[in-house]
Order: structure tokens, then C-alpha cells, then sequence
């Protein structure tokens, strides 16, 4: 499932660098994802597992119209940002690419991912439990696999991109781009937010879990007087990077 829902980002990302038309060689992309949702269509119909278009829909709720046409065999639109200064947003849009591109290529992300959705609750227990120290943490980057560490790991460094990207996109201008910007930002979180899973209560706890873990650990390292504070300047930052209301 986690692995339709990247193609499925790509394929939206790639729509928008074609509206700004960078060259990408989408028509080399094209047949690739004709066949793609054509597969989850067919897969569907066996109903034997879970229904990965259905699981799609509701994960990308900003393009639903255009997966219900990708679904149905129909060719679909192409994605329209309407952009007032396309071309003022392009440099912007670059650097999106190689951040939302790192977030594919980071194999702890993708341990996170699968932890939060997969694990049983007995499993997720068991790794939530494990007794880590920064280093462990930080040198469970790039290393494929399970464990307490990748997980701790790629929680971070979505963290650290989705914050990125949302710096990236906010250094505008003029009115005119700062609108530009807005829209881009709104199209680029549509299709990368699915990574947050908040749609049950035991994902929203897992990540609540992840991160508490995270804010005590480095909380446990500074003076007890200025701890209260620190934990809230640091849970605002988090929920700064993934675009959380506070509670």
C-alpha cells in the first residue's frame, strides 16, 4: 500500500512540474502510470485484498476527481495550479523536487511509515520500549530494516523535510508571489500529507507516542528548571514542520 501511495505522490508532483514546464519528459512517465493505475483497477476487482484504490481516495482527498478518472480508465486532467507568475515559482519548485525526492530515497522514512500503519500493537510496544541515546538514533540513518532507531529516525527526518519545504516555499516577494506560493503549497501538501496517517485514533497515538518519546529524551539533557519550556518550544516545532493545530 505505501509503495502506491509514493508512485501516487510522484505522479501529482510530476503533473505540477509539467504545468511549469520543467523538463521532466513526462511522456517517458506517462505510460509508466497508465499501466500503474490500471494494475490497482484490476487488483481491485479480484477482491481478494484490501482495495488500494479506495485506501488512494480517501489518503488524497485534493485529487480525488482525477484518481476517480485514472480509475475508471479515463485519461484525467492535468492538475491546474493557476499560478498568476509560474515562472516566479519555478526555482521554488526545484528545490520541492529534490526534498520530496529525499523523502523517497530516506529508508528510515519508510520504516516509520510502515511501523505506524503495519505493526501490531504488541510489536509497536516492543519498539517504543527500546532504550536509545541520540547516537543510536542518528546512525540508523540510511539503513533499511526495522528497529526502534529507524523508526526514531524517520520520524525526524520527515520532520526536517517537511519543514524545509515548507521554509522553501513561504520566501516570497511581491503579493503576487506570496499568493503563487500559497497555492503551490497547498497543491505540494495534498500530495506528500498522506505520510501523516492521522485517519485512526491508534496512528494519531503512535505518532503522539513517537514524538513525546522524542521531546522527553532531549528534554532529559537540559537543566530541570528549563525543561517545561523547552518541551513546548520543541512540540511547536513539530507541529510547526508537519502543519498541526496546537491542542
Amino acid at each position: 500500500m505505501i509503495a502506491a501511495h509514493e508512485l501516487t505522490e510522484c505522479y501529482f508532483v510530476i503533473l505540477a512540474a509539467r504545468g511549469l514546464r520543467l523538463p521532466l519528459r513526462f511522456g517517458e512517465f506517462k505510460p509508466f502510470f497508465d499501466r500503474f493505475f490500471k494494475f490497482v483497477a484490476t487488483e481491485d476487482l479480484k477482491g481478494d485484498k484490501p482495495n488500494i484504490s479506495l485506501g488512494l481516495l480517501a489518503d488524497f482527498p485534493h485529487f480525488i476527481v482525477e484518481l476517480g478518472q485514472r480509475f475508471t480508465g479515463e485519461e484525467g486532467r492535468e492538475e491546474r495550479l493557476n499560478l498568476r507568475i509560474p515562472e516566479a515559482i519555478v526555482p521554488i519548485f526545484r528545490e520541492i523536487i529534490q526534498l520530496q525526492t529525499s523523502m523517497l530515497e530516506e529508508p528510515t522514512i519508510l520504516t516509520y511509515l510502515e511501523a505506524v500503519r503495519t505493526l501490531s500493537r504488541d510489536d509497536w510496544q516492543s519498539y517504543m520500549g527500546a532504550t536509545l541515546g541520540p547516537r543510536d538514533v542518528a546512525l540508523a540513518a540510511d539503513t533499511p530494516g526495522m528497529s526502534s532507531a529507524a523508526i526514531f529516525n524517520g520520524f525526524l527526518t520527515m520532520a526536517s523535510v517537511m519543514s524545509r519545504i515548507n521554509g522553501t516555499v513561504v520566501r516570497t516577494e511581491t503579493d503576487e508571489e506570496q499568493a503563487d506560493s500559497a497555492t503551490m503549497l497547498e497543491y505540494v501538501r495534498a500530495a506528500i500529507d498522506w505520510r501523516l496517517d492521522f485517519k485512526t485514533r491508534e496512528s494519531m497515538r503512535r505518532f503522539d507516542q513517537v514524538k513525546s518519546q522524542i521531546i522527553e529524551n532531549a528534554a532529559s539533557e537540559i537543566p530541570y528548571a528549563r525543561r517545561g519550556q523547552f518541551r513546548d518550544e520543541f512540540d511547536r516545532l513539530f507541529n510547526d514542520a508537519f502543519q498541526l493545530a496546537l491542542a
